[in-house]
């Protein structure tokens, strides 16, 4: 990995009037050329203005925009949280262990309790508790 330092050059230096306009124009074409798209302007008793050919902001970067990035109807516009459907599937802990003082073996996990789950989940409980070595008796 080679480490890369930032160098400032100066491309030019000019008083900004309609005569000199010509001359910036070239001066920044050069600046953005030789930065990789990327220049910086000193103002005298001013700030220092940059100036980015690339989509970026503040530290952040972007990929270029595309009509499909604007429609809610696609992925790749859509939400990154709710992919686009303006809500999101999460489960509330409090519903399924309402007495977190259960053991498994009390019924603890709420659905798994249930009659029409029982076995089915039981079983599986049962296959969980012997593989990873849980004590179904704990809370």
């Amino acid at each position: 990995m080679r480490n890369h330092r930032a160098i400032r050059v100066v491309v030019d230096r000019l008083k900004i009037s309609s005569r000199n306009r010509a001359r910036l124009g070239e001066s920044l074409e050069t600046a953005f050329r030789e930065g990789g798209g990327v220049a910086e302007v000193q103002l005298v008793d001013g700030p220092r203005l940059r100036f980015s050919q690339k989509l970026e902001c503040c530290g952040h970067t972007f990929e270029e925009p595309v009509p499909h990035t604007f429609s809610f109807n696609n992925p790749n516009g859509a939400c990154q949280e709710c992919g686009g459907f303006g809500n999101t599937l999460s489960f509330d802990e409090s519903l399924i262990i309402p007495e977190p003082r259960k053991t498994l073996a009390q019924g603890a996990v709420e659905p798994w309790a249930r009659p029409r789950y029982r076995r089915y989940f039981g079983e599986q409980l049962q296959d969980a508790v012997k593989s990873e070595g849980l004590d179904i008796h704990t809370p």
